[in-house]
């Protein structure tokens, strides 16, 4: 939008652009926050799977040192 069609606007209608704005950045800020938790809950949860199987024998890929 140009600045003389922000210009000709009603108090009403710029009261509704600017709401419409609002909304669509909140949007996007939750999209980002929900992608960026869920990226680091699944990053701990792999930190953690690493470690607890780390110690499990791999069968059939000889690497198996262990009872298989």
């Amino acid at each position: 939008m140009d600045a003389d069609a922000y210009a000709r606007m009603t108090e009403e209608e710029r009261a509704e652009f600017v709401r419409r704005r609002h909304v669509l950045a909140l949007a996007v800020t939750a999209a980002v926050t929900v992608t960026v938790t869920v990226t680091v809950v699944m990053f701990l949860l792999m930190l953690v799977a690493i470690d607890h199987y780390s110690d499990t024998p791999m069968c059939g890929t000889g690497q198996d040192y262990g009872p298989c």
